[in-house]
């Protein structure tokens, strides 16, 4: 359930504005920073799933910062929609509790710190959705990208799912219920881009066998309170991880 429709609305008015600008300022760049946590994934013959590591992408973010004497390419604090939402984030008590520094520094230093880190969400909330989605806008993409944050948010428990891939086994189905909360299921793309961090320390294993597996066995709905100091509605505290780079 949507509960900050304000914060989805004026996102979705910033990225409708920034995303244009992402690519103009890529091929302007000389050498720019790269990250490699968004692999490109193609499937064999035999349907396995194959992982390139090696195709980096420019990181995107530094175009919203400045070095030395030259401003940014994509000044964000240019846009009203960008400053409404830095002040609506460091006025939201989940965010306040994770990122507050306050019980350490002076007031000053923490709201600036606060403010940093706020600006450094909605950057990597751009970031991400170019690197999935480029830039052709979809509200409806928007919305799947944001929602798991909000979730996480207000939720009092992270529900989730085991998986256990299937190696060197090929299914004919794409879902097979064995119980309510098993099932066998056919891996997504999403889900094999999530797994590509997986990696073997024993040279028994090599690294193509982790990747062997069309489907995967799911244990399904266990859930966990959320971590945190104390329960959210008593210290508004628990907010742990907001925005992920690996291809959430």
């Amino acid at each position: 359930m949507l509960e900050k429709v304000f914060i989805l609305e004026t996102l979705s008015t910033q990225l409708i504005k920034v995303l244009p600008l992402i690519g103009p300022s890529i091929k302007t760049s000389f050498l720019p920073l790269e990250i490699d946590d968004y692999p490109a994934l193609s499937y064999s013959h035999a349907e396995f799933p194959s992982i390139n590591v090696h195709r980096a992408k420019p990181d995107v973010t530094q175009f919203f910062r400045s070095y030395g004497n030259y401003e940014p390419k994509i000044n964000l604090q240019n846009y009203e929609e960008y400053n409404l939402l830095v002040e609506n984030l460091v006025n939201t008590p989940e965010i306040i509790s994770y990122y507050s520094v306050s019980h350490m520094l002076e007031v000053e230093e923490s709201a600036y710190i606060l403010k940093l880190r706020c600006r450094m969400i909605i950057e990597a909330i751009i970031a991400r959705y170019y690197y999935l989605y480029n830039s052709n806008f979809d509200s409806t993409k928007v919305e799947k990208l944001y929602l798991p944050i909000e979730n996480f948010l207000h939720a009092e428990k992270i529900y989730f799912d085991i998986s256990i891939p299937i190696l060197f086994i090929h299914f004919d189905i794409d879902y097979y219920e064995l119980s309510p909360n098993i099932v066998i299921r056919k891996i997504s793309d999403e889900a094999h881009l999530a797994r590509y961090r997986i990696k073997s320390y024993s040279p028994a294993v090599v690294p193509s066998v982790y990747m062997s597996a069309t489907h995967e066995l799911v244990l399904k709905d266990y859930s966990y309170e959320k971590p945190g100091e104390n329960n959210l509605k008593k210290n508004l505290s628990g907010c742990q991880v907001l925005i992920g780079r690996t291809a959430i």
